[in-house]
């Protein structure tokens, strides 16, 4: 199964706080079958504006633990 809207970066909108909490989702993830996910950040939506630079950021801490 594929999850395609996925609040997954830590620190980045209304998803994850952390990177503990990341890890933790992706855990429940895989245990619900899921196989793939598309991290889907908010961006210039009225209540969150997310730079390119910090959403790879956090892609790249996330990727590195």
């Amino acid at each position: 199964m594929i999850d395609i809207h996925c609040h997954l970066l830590p620190g980045i909108d209304d998803g994850s706080k952390s990177l503990p909490q990341t890890l933790k989702m992706a855990e429940q993830a895989v245990e619900e079958g899921i196989t793939h996910i598309i991290a889907t950040p908010h961006h210039k939506d009225g209540a969150y504006t997310n730079t390119g630079e910090a959403i790879q950021g956090q892609w790249h801490l996330s990727m590195e633990n």
